[in-house]
């Protein structure tokens, strides 16, 4: 296929936010030969416009870049367009494009601006059905064999990072209804002029459907009087001033054109001039290309630019690449095979540099893969790379953690959502002497499809609320997603972990308790006297939000990272979920032993505790254009909250008064500062943040352990050891070599309920023997009355335990009970104490609705359980059951036989002891 750009034109100062807007037409052209049997259908053509987190100059044309749209072009398939998707795995997560692309997978009122952002460059999808998750359009959207199609393309630079600015509830005016579309309009003006832009905000909708967006709710007339926290977005010249207003030539190295002036020299020109980057070249053709995003050493030859890019060493080191997307029908109905090829631009200077070829046959960087028809969603994979020599043998690495002393704070963080602390204490369980030393341990926060519009993260493409919607469907397992789960009195969306998350933090004892001796970033570090926990220098020293788990896992999965290593200064959103393995002498060179100064991670047997600290909520939301003057200078606590998210790699100089002249201090070596506003007064746009709270909707005090593990989110871990292959060579021997393995969680036992509700009923969490004739709760306990069999709601897994505290046995001839494994058969396992005989049995039954039936003796044995000891039962995956007391093993390990192997089933109690109080029962997956 060929891709032609032509007919640009820039326009200053007209964005959504005043930004300048560049067009162009793209003329795409499948040029595969005609086949009479199944063709290659070109569903999406998309050109890099960054690398994240890049400095370099070709970054201009995407980074702080409000919106790409479609505005105009000759009729056919390629209708939508994706601002910054990524290559769907084709390269790392750090290349982003605009996609041109045949999806309607979701509502053109969310088909644009922010939205757009990371999505997966993908055609020929849609949600026929409305769930928010796309599926694979049969009839193949695109281009067939020798067609060929015209779009013109809208950039509007700017951008809703900046700074974040609290005001007095009351500030904004204008209240906000529903249009005739369904979605949001100013309904009566206020200062607030105009409701420019809403497809960022989350929620729109409650659970039921209703009209109630986050920004204005329903409770409040829909009003806009409550937003305290707005962000200021910032407006992005670059299509006229690729430089930079006070950067200079010589901060990029440029020597051309406008720079032939000198090093010290800051003129402004524009993607449409020619000759300012490569002589006789227009700047957008060398931009497009990828210019400074390396330096080629020799024809054909690229490599990474170490000055003046700085922050850039780590990206880049190739030409900007297009790449295309195309499907083949396999003829079965039910799949086709998806190429994900690469391409290259004509030569600069020649007639072809504004064209890109994409061609299969000879593609460098290619992946094909087959897609089914009813879910395109693309499964967890290991490294598909396959070239090189074969991997080393597992390392026999191992590793635990577990998360402890969990607290929540309604309404505490940044901007007003909630906070959540809790420990983790990571131990490193390789074997002793091995030299395998845990460089991360990570746990899993999102899950993006190839359409994140709301994939597991708790909103349909209405922005429906369905955290609290119970006319999901059931779930029947904790693996399962988007069901609703009646015992949590949630739905699963374990998303809500990472999803509008401003912060995953350390919790130190102070600032500069780290080894350095540095005061560490207080986006990264959350100081708390009291419960701060010093990081043991050299092993576990620093966390990260959101990477990806690459290369074992594809980029569509993001973890919160406890890692090896100090924090870092730039920390880069697409970086991988990675350790240091070691500070080494020579930093560009191999960890060999020579090389290796310290060893950084966990030893094998040590283990360390770490608290960490998450404040949910997002700086973006709804986008409204305000009265020049509305906002004022206010006492503390209002005013300027944190200005670091202007601070970035564009250097963009518009943040807030109160840093108007300071230096930005982002690149190595420059001078540029922060320009206007100069005064609140002359602020025109803000963005309505939206406070987190998902720990309050969801209910993480109770539920967080199990959303850790809902929807098949999963653990992981990075290892390191030195490589003991004897066929390396003599300098190579010891090397440090990875190994990255995917666990999963074992659920451990809670209070499912400490009976300490007063005198009342037992919950609905419980059925069975519910009425107050049988059991009722009061003195922070359960009382017997009648009893009878009671069953917790939730279901556990195949290994199990269940536990209650006796503290009065009531009359001493009848007996208490733990019960396992019960099933809708109606089979279950029963632990009994008998306190006359002072003995416990261990019976399968079957239940017959009315009582226990078809008993089997398992196992009979002494043991006495006195007043404010605890029994416990365990009923494994293999069948065999074990009974503890105060934690202490009792008897014989027992087996229930294959009906009770690889079975679960919900957990409860019994006592039928008129009197007896029984406190604290627990349960859950072992």
């Amino acid at each position: 296929m060929t891709a032609s750009f032509s007919n640009f034109g820039v326009a200053p100062g007209v964005g959504i936010i005043g930004g300048d807007v560049l067009e162009f037409d793209v003329t795409i052209t499948n040029t595969s030969p005609a086949s009479d049997g199944p063709a290659p259908v070109l569903t999406a053509f998309a050109f890099q416009s960054k690398f994240s987190e890049s400095p370099a100059l070709a970054s201009r044309i995407g980074d702080k870049l409000f919106s790409a749209v479609r505005v105009g072009g000759t009729a056919g398939p390629l209708n939508s367009i994706k601002k910054n998707g990524t290559s769907n795995g084709l390269f790392t997560g750090s290349w982003k494009g605009i996609c041109i692309n045949s999806s309607t997978d979701f509502r053109p009122e969310f088909n644009g601006a922010l939205e757009d952002e990371s999505l997966e460059c993908a055609g020929s999808r849609t949600d026929a059905d409305g769930d928010g998750e796309p599926e694979l359009d049969m009839s193949l959207l695109g281009l067939r064999p020798g067609e060929s199609q015209t779009v013109r393309v809208r950039l509007d630079s700017g951008t809703t990072d900046g700074a974040l600015h609290r005001v007095p509830e009351g500030t904004l005016t204008g209240t906000v209804g529903q249009g005739p579309d369904g979605f949001p309009f100013l309904q009566t003006p206020g200062n607030v002029l105009e409701l420019v832009d809403f497809v960022d905000n989350k929620v729109l909708f409650d659970a039921s459907g209703a009209f109630d967006p986050s920004f204005a709710p329903a409770a409040g007339g829909f009003t806009l009087g409550a937003q305290q926290y707005l962000t200021f977005p910032r407006v992005n010249f670059a299509f006229t001033d690729i430089l930079g207003r006070n950067h200079t030539c010589g901060t990029y190295g440029l020597t051309e054109g406008s720079c032939a002036g000198g090093e010290g020299s800051s003129p402004t020109f524009g993607f449409l001039d020619v000759g300012d980057l490569v002589p006789g070249v227009q700047n957008f053709a060398a931009l497009l290309q990828g210019f400074g995003e390396f330096v080629e050493v020799a024809p054909g030859e690229y490599a990474k630019p170490n000055f003046p890019y700085g922050p850039c060493e780590n990206c880049g080191g190739r030409p900007y690449v297009p790449i295309a997307e195309f499907y083949v029908d396999n003829g079965d109905g039910e799949s086709v095979t998806r190429q994900i090829v690469a391409g290259s631009y004509g030569a600069l200077g020649t007639d072809s540099e504004y064209v890109a070829a994409v061609d299969a046959t000879d593609a460098a960087d290619f992946k094909q893969e087959i897609l089914s028809a009813i879910d395109v969603e693309e499964e967890l994979a290991e490294d598909e790379d396959g070239g090189g020599p074969p991997p080393p043998e597992a390392f026999g690495a191992t590793a635990d953690a577990s998360f402890t002393d969990f607290t929540w704070t309604p309404g505490g963080g940044l901007n007003g959502g909630d906070t959540i602390e809790f420990n983790i204490t990571i131990r490193n369980t390789s074997p002793a002497d091995s030299g395998i030393y845990l460089t991360s341990f990570n746990f899993q926060s999102k899950e993006r499809g190839l359409a994140d519009i709301s994939r597991l993260d708790g909103t349909s493409q209405t922005r429906r609320d369905i955290r609290l919607d119970s006319t999901l469907p059931a779930c029947d397992a904790l693996s399962d997603g988007t069901c609703w789960n009646s015992v949590l009195g949630v739905g699963h969306f374990p998303n809500v972990i990472g999803n509008g998350l401003l912060f995953a933090q350390m919790v130190w004892p102070s600032a500069d308790a780290g080894r350095t001796g540095q005061i560490v970033d207080s986006d990264q570090v959350f100081v708390d006297p009291v419960n701060g926990i010093t990081p043991t220098a050299f092993q576990l020293e620093s966390v990260k939000k959101n990477g990806p788990f690459t290369p074992i896992l594809r980029g569509n999965r993001n973890f919160i990272c406890v890692k090896s290593g100090l924090f870092n200064t730039d920390p880069d959103a697409d970086a991988a979920c990675a350790g240091e393995p070691a500070i080494l002498l020579d930093p560009l060179a191999p960890p060999t032993p020579d090389n290796v100064q310290q060893r950084l991670g966990l030893p094998p047997g040590a283990q360390q505790t770490v608290r960490l600290r998450m404040d949910f909520g997002d700086f973006r939301g709804a986008l409204f254009r305000i009265q020049p003057g509305t906002l004022t200078d206010q006492a503390a606590p209002f005013g300027l909250q944190r200005s670091f998210d202007c601070s970035d790699q564009r250097e963009l100089e518009y943040c807030h008064p109160d840093l108007a002249g300071e230096n930005i201090g982002y690149l190595p070596g420059t001078d540029a500062v922060w320009q206007t506003p100069v005064a609140l007064a002359d602020v025109e746009y803000v963005i309505t943040n939206q406070p987190g709270d998902a720990p309050s909707v969801m209910n993480f005090e109770q539920n967080f352990g199990a959303i850790l593990a809902m929807a098949g989110f999963r653990p992981s871990a990075e290892f390191y050891k030195p490589d003991v292959n004897p066929d390396l060579p003599p300098d190579l021997q010891g090397t440090l070599i990875r190994e990255q393995v995917l666990g999963s969680y074992g659920m451990a036992t809670v209070t499912l309920d400490p009976f300490d509700s007063g005198a009342a009923p037992l919950s609905a969490n419980w059925t069975g023997a519910t009425s107050r004739l049988s059991y009722r709760v009061a003195g922070g306990a359960l009382q017997v009355v009648a009893g009878g069999p009671l069953l917790w709601r939730q279901p556990f897994g195949s290994s199990q335990e269940a536990a209650f505290r006796l503290t009065r046995s009531g009359i001493a001839d009848l007996s208490h009970m733990l019960l396992l494994k019960v099933g809708a058969d109606g089979q279950a396992i029963i632990v009994s104490y008998l306190p006359r005989s002072r003995e416990i049995q261990v019976d399968t039954l079957t239940w017959s609705g009315s009582s226990f039936i078809s008993p089997r003796r398992l196992g009979r044995f002494r043991a006495e359980l006195r007043a404010g000891q605890e029994l416990r039962a365990r009923a494994l995956a293999n069948g065999s059951v074990r009974v503890f007391i105060d934690g202490r093993p009792v008897g014989n390990a027992l087996q229930a036989g294959a009906a009770f192997a690889d079975r679960g089933g919900r957990v409860g109690l019994l006592s039928v002891a008129p009197g007896a109080r029984i406190e604290h029962f627990s349960g859950g997956n072992r």
